[in-house]
């Protein structure tokens, strides 16, 4: 029967994974508050304008004409603003001929009676008789009738003093349609959606102008008014400009006055006739262009066109949105905290982020618009979060490194080996160290004589003296086994004189050996007396040991041979090897003990010496800067 083998994981790894849960959890509550809250709002709306709206650069599209009451009309009327009896002769001129007719002329100008006291005499018989115009109405307010921004789904309008429509006479109305033209700000400033229609006193729908410009556009030209936008949002749409500011050819009213226009341009299109002259006109700032305004009958064309192209977006609900880009931020935090190197949580956020592009851009072009900086804000989070956790691990790794090493090392050096910068190998690798063994002379038979509590104390002062010695000439404590001590010099920090720093260690281990020897005698008993054995070679250094339970020390012939070396010597001594004496370069005094001396394990005699006496004198200080 084939077996299954899982693999087990560190608890390092599960604290990691169970740490990037925490985080990815924490990652999706920042980013549902920011988007709760409405933060980068406005730089959402410029974003989505910069992905969503592609105007043309031609001019004069079909079937939409902008008439505009500019400053050459106002001139040719000795500087005046345009009376009623001037829009009846424009009106009558633009039907003129009945084979250039205009499916339908918007007057986007308010014929109310305070403004035209005679605009009821003078139009209405014009209006009946032509039956293809749409007056305008709007509302008073003061401000601006703005989108709320800040609750997502909910709009209201803000600064509305007084809701009341504004409103042509009665007897205007009886004979042509009305339409708003009322625009819709964001709270930016610019205009970037149209409302559908509002509400009369009466609760009667009053439909916006270019809608009811469309349904007369579609009538006289045979076609099917298709046109139906999405009005979830405040019954508004979002308005899919095809033209940049300027980008219809205008027609000056004095023009058209005086016959000087080709009439075929009317045919069955869509006339716009509307102040266009900036002391006059209205100027609104649209998502195609923030530096030059648009003029209303403008706004009014680009609304028109789209009705006529039957293109307009769909808002994607927002709840449905956050859900989403909740989902993806918990999995891509998890992903950047918990992935084996940091570059592959990188990558995962990059592809994240084009992702989030390319699908904000196909939905577009399917007719469906989204908060594409909330996705990049997920992305840019959700790196963000990863990158800040594994750094904090990082840190409290470094720390713990710190805390175990501090307890082998000298202060300098671990400060040495946590530096930012340092090159420090935690995996395998061949490296030439110096290993020095100590071991307690006749353990066992103290074990046996002496109590718990004193072998512990003995045992205690035993290795707090090597140590102590051990850091004191720069060396690394690698484990304490029982009543024995291993150090190493050369590893995890290079080391330049490694085995004279190791005799240096050695030879101060025997001389506070005999006053620790006095002070177990006088205390137990028992004089404590060890042997030490150095020797100098390659050997692997690293990580070894199981995924529960690892230790960073050196393994190879070189150990075995330090030990050994130990091993033989008596207590009081230490044993070197002729690597070792080679490598003092006369700085020591040695007594042969023979060269071919059979060491336990070896197959072959080693030569063996007996480290007499050694210069120390030599060995130079810690920098006082860095002597805690």
């Amino acid at each position: 029967m084939r077996r299954i083998y899982l693999k087990k994981t560190t608890p390092e790894k599960r604290r990691q994974t169970v740490g990037g849960g925490i985080c990815a959890l924490a990652a999706m509550g920042i980013l549902v508050i920011f988007m709760l809250l409405g933060v980068l709002y406005n730089a959402d709306l410029r974003f989505q304008d910069m992905l969503f709206q592609r105007p043309s650069h031609e001019k004069q599209p079909s079937d939409i004409v902008v008439i505009g009451v500019d400053s050459y009309a106002l001139e040719k009327n000795q500087g005046q603003p345009w009376d009623a009896e001037l829009y009846a002769e424009l009106i009558q001129e633009l039907n003129s001929q009945e084979d250039c007719r205009p499916a339908a002329i918007g007057l986007d100008v308010l014929i109310t009676e305070s403004s035209y006291p005679d605009g009821t005499q003078v139009l209405a018989p014009v209006l009946r008789e032509a039956g293809n115009v749409v007056l305008a109405c709007s509302t008073q307010y003061t401000g601006r009738l703005t989108v709320y921004s800040t609750q997502l789904s909910r709009t209201a309008f803000v600064n509305v003093s007084d809701p009341e429509l504004i409103l042509p006479a009665q007897e205007l109305m009886d004979v042509a349609q009305v339409g708003h033209t009322v625009p819709l700000f964001d709270t930016d400033g610019v205009v970037r959606r149209h409302m559908w229609s509002l509400t009369d006193q009466e609760g009667g729908e009053i439909l916006s102008m270019p809608y009811l410009m469309y349904l007369k556009y579609c009538q006289v030209n045979g076609l099917e008014a298709e046109f139906s936008p999405d009005l979830k949002f405040r019954n508004s749409w979002v308005i899919p400009f095809s033209r940049l500011p300027g980008g219809y050819y205008v027609y000056s009213a004095q023009d058209i006055l005086t016959g000087a226009y080709d009439p075929r341009i009317l045919k069955n299109a869509m006339v716009y006739v509307g102040a266009y002259h900036t002391a006059a006109a209205d100027e609104y700032l649209s998502p195609v262009d923030y530096s030059h305004p648009m003029n209303p009958v403008e706004c009014m064309a680009n609304i028109s066109a789209a009705m006529v192209e039957n293109k307009s977006w769909q808002n994607l609900p927002d709840n449905r949105q956050m859900a989403v880009l909740a989902a993806l931020c918990v999995l891509l935090t998890f992903y950047v905290s918990t992935a084996g190197r940091l570059w592959q949580g990188l990558l995962a956020g990059g592809v994240a982020l084009v992702g989030c592009l390319t699908a904000a851009i196909g939905l577009c072009h399917l007719g469906m618009t989204t908060h594409t900086l909330w996705a990049l804000e997920m992305v840019a989070l959700s790196v963000g979060m990863g990158v800040l956790y594994r750094g904090w691990l990082w840190v409290l790794e470094r720390r713990r490194v710190a805390d175990r090493l501090q307890r082998y090392l000298d202060p300098q050096i671990v400060r040495e080996l946590t530096r930012p910068g340092t090159r420090f190998h935690t995996s395998g690798q061949v490296s030439q160290v110096a290993v020095l063994f100590a071991d307690i002379r006749g353990f066992t038979t103290m074990s046996e004589k002496l109590p718990a509590d004193a072998i512990i104390a003995i045992l205690n002062e035993y290795l707090t003296l090597t140590s102590d010695c051990i850091k004191r000439r720069g060396g690394t404590v690698d484990k304490f086994i029982g009543d024995s001590t291993m150090a190493l010099w050369g590893a995890p920090l290079e080391c330049e004189d490694s085995a004279y720093a190791a005799c240096c260690a050695a030879m101060d281990m025997v001389e506070q050996a005999r006053l620790l020897a006095a002070k177990t005698q006088r205390r137990y008993g028992y004089q404590v007396e060890f042997g030490v054995g150095v020797h100098f070679g390659p050997a692997v250094v690293g990580n070894i040991g199981s995924p529960e339970r690892m230790d960073y020390t050196a393994v190879g012939d070189t150990v075995n041979t330090a030990q050994r070396l130990e091993a033989h010597a008596p207590g009081g001594k230490v044993y070197i090897s002729r690597r070792v004496y080679d490598l003092l370069n006369g700085r020591g005094q040695v007594r042969s003990v023979g060269e071919n001396v059979r060491l336990k394990g070896k197959s072959g005699g080693v030569e063996v010496l007996e480290l007499e006496q050694l210069e120390r004198s030599g060995i130079p200080d810690l920098p006082k800067e860095d002597v805690e």
